[in-house]
């Protein structure tokens, strides 16, 4: 006598049951919409973490140049390359610094640098060995600089000084639509890094 085999009303044996096309269709859209809030989040966070890495490098460059300016008792000088995405430390040279005509922007620089307040005037010369030079992280781009006592700079150059003093700056940089803040602290040469773009008091500009 043969086993009969039990069967659903449909024709299937219990336990085979597919998917019907409306229930894949319904995976399908939630898959959808969750990727929708997912991928989103995971670009944001790949810019984030470029924007860390280069406050870290940033930090590092600075640490480096202020230990080598009090080690070699000379000043170096920091510049921010915006086209070219470069970071370059240079020791400064006993020579004649400003070149340019004397126009109140060049005896403005002059007068600061006097003064020791760590501000400059003029790019570093070509003919100088670099100390550390590096570049930003792909995809991470400086959208602005602002020095102390000079505002908006469009080729930023910091200094250090023997005696431990930096240039105060503030750094915007910029990867896709998140936005990192950099503050260097005058006495200390502290990198304070926070999201967004942050106004301090001293520029209202």
């Amino acid at each position: 006598m043969r086993a009969s085999t039990l069967t659903s009303p449909t024709g299937r044996r219990p336990g085979n049951r597919g998917l019907t096309l409306i229930e894949l269709t319904v995976v399908l859209a939630v898959i959808g919409s969750l990727s929708l809030m997912v991928l989103p989040r995971l670009g944001l966070f790949g810019q984030e973490s470029r924007l860390k890495a280069a406050a870290r490098r940033f930090t590092a460059a600075v640490s480096l140049a202020r230990s080598e300016a009090v080690s070699r008792s000379a000043r170096l000088e920091m510049s921010l390359d915006k086209a070219e995405r470069r970071v370059t430390v240079i020791e400064v040279q006993n020579r004649r610094r400003f070149q340019e005509p004397e126009d109140e922007n060049s005896r403005l620089g002059r007068l600061e640098s006097k003064l020791n307040t760590g501000l400059a005037a003029s790019r570093p010369s070509q003919r100088e060995t670099p100390v550390w030079t590096g570049r930003w992280p792909e995809g991470v781009e400086l959208e602005e600089t602002i020095i102390r006592g000079r505002g908006r700079v469009e080729e930023p150059l910091l200094f250090f000084w023997p005696n431990g003093r930096v240039s105060e700056a503030v750094i915007y940089l910029r990867a896709g639509d998140s936005r990192l803040t950099l503050h260097l602290e005058p006495l200390t040469g502290q990198v304070t890094a926070r999201r967004g773009r942050i106004v301090y008091d001293w520029f209202q500009g």
